[in-house]
């Protein structure tokens, strides 16, 4: 790497210690949009992270939107809705309290 990209890439481990880590630990659960189209590396970092922390995963997807089965078979639950959407945003909301319940359980 040049000097430019070390610089970037030391922000981001930093970034990742700082923020990423402390907010993750303290969380219940783990709760991100799927992506569509090529990898988005904060998902996957913040994923990997997830895991690493044993957090239940919760896959928030877009209607219509595909998702990996190998990411399918690691979710405690997954909820098919639109957030922009105040309907959306509801039906988020149900949905995390009724998965978060069944996983406690």
């Amino acid at each position: 790497m040049n000097p430019e990209e070390d610089r970037a890439w030391a922000e981001l481990v930093d970034h990742t210690r700082r923020d990423l880590f402390p907010k993750l630990e303290e969380s219940s659960l783990f709760l991100s949009m799927c992506p569509s189209g090529e990898p988005d590396v904060k998902f996957c970092l913040e994923l990997g992270a997830a895991i690493m922390y044993d957090k239940p995963i919760i896959l928030l997807v877009m209607p219509g939107r595909a998702v990996p089965p190998s990411l399918e078979r690691i979710a405690v639950g997954r909820i098919d809705a639109d957030p922009d959407t105040e309907a959306g945003r509801e039906h988020i909301g149900r949905e995390v309290r009724r998965i978060m319940e069944a996983y406690q359980s």
